[in-house]
């Protein structure tokens, strides 16, 4: 596998679409605004969570958030089938999926023997041999705020990206994709009026939550976000396994977990990474692949929660669709 070197400079300030797309994690921080109504807000949840989980402490003393507090230089390393071709045109091109256009990477730690990488970097190098792996160094200049993208909140983004581009669209092209939208959300809006309720404090089983979130996820995708989200998480912070426990030692989350969770779901996940594509299980199909039996009922508070945030305060973003 060959390596190369490359300098990036630090990115520049996001625009307010990009910025409530993030999420910050440094302490004292403000919480985001949140519908009314909701049972819990942003700061009750991530108190929740870093109180009340074995790994929550993660989510305030991690190793990435440590790096970009430090001001140091950041070692990010990429994987690419397209060496050749980047080496030829000096160019790297993003990826586009949920994250919009993304160069996927991976933290490299500095320590006595080199860069270490992420444990998600060493499954990448153990399962991806056939690549080339890139290293950057980002010097930021100075400390980096603690704040992290989180593409469950993109919604209003890829809303920008149709409205900005609908021009390109032929009339009959624009009428299938807005009617196609439309009747995806007719086709969930009983599961969708559920989780609202729940999320404003109507009791419900939580088996009942999960697999009715499970069923929509084939009408509609984003769902499949949603409950990919909510089952990883719930591994990560819950986890007390030796491969866990080693991570944790690191000042990482076991994101293996959320890998193996992928590749159960979805038999094409090793040729193209995609949440959405999992289409969930519930307990009809006779297949039980999320762990529904053993999540606690807050796992269905974190999915409301998660849900109930999407929104963007009033300002943010172009337009909002009825009902």
């Amino acid at each position: 596998m060959d390596h190369d070197v490359s300098i990036l400079a630090a990115p520049v300030a996001a625009d307010p679409l990009w910025e409530h797309a993030h999420t910050d994690y440094s302490r004292g921080h403000q919480p985001r605004p949140v519908p009314r109504g909701l049972t819990a807000d942003d700061s009750q949840w991530r108190s929740y969570l870093l109180q009340h989980t074995p790994n929550g402490w993660l989510l305030g003393a991690g190793s990435q958030l440590e790096t970009l507090a430090s001001g140091q230089p950041i070692y990010l390393m990429h994987t690419t089938a397209y060496l050749e071709a980047i080496r030829a045109s000096s160019q790297i091109y993003q990826a586009p999926g949920c994250m919009v256009g993304a160069l996927y990477c991976v933290l490299l730690t500095p320590g006595p023997s080199g860069l270490r990488p992420h444990n998600l970097g060493s499954w990448l190098l153990a399962n991806k041999s056939h690549r080339n792996a890139l290293v950057f160094e980002v010097a930021p200049g100075g400390p980096v705020p603690a704040k992290g993208i989180d593409y469950l909140r993109l919604g209003n983004v890829h809303l920008a990206t149709y409205q900005d581009h609908r021009a390109f669209l032929t009339p009959a092209e624009d009428n299938q994709l807005r009617s196609s939208a439309v009747q995806r959300i007719r086709q969930a809006d009983s599961v969708l009026d559920m989780l609202l309720a729940v999320a404003c404090g109507a009791d419900t089983p939580p088996d009942r939550v999960l697999n009715q979130l499970a069923s929509v996820v084939p009408m509609v995708p984003f769902l499949g976000y949603l409950y990919f989200e909510v089952i990883s998480e719930y591994l990560m912070l819950h986890s007390t396994g030796p491969r866990t426990r080693a991570c944790a030692e690191a000042g990482e989350m076991n994101t293996l977990l959320s890998k193996d969770l992928a590749f159960a779901a979805v038999d094409t996940m090793g040729e193209l990474f995609d949440s959405a594509g999992q289409k969930g299980r519930s307990e009809d199909d006779g297949r039980p692949m999320h762990p529904q039996s053993r999540i606690p009922r807050r796992c269905r508070g974190q999915a409301l929660h998660l849900l109930g945030a999407r929104r963007a305060p009033q300002g943010v973003g172009s337009a909002h669709p009825a009902r």
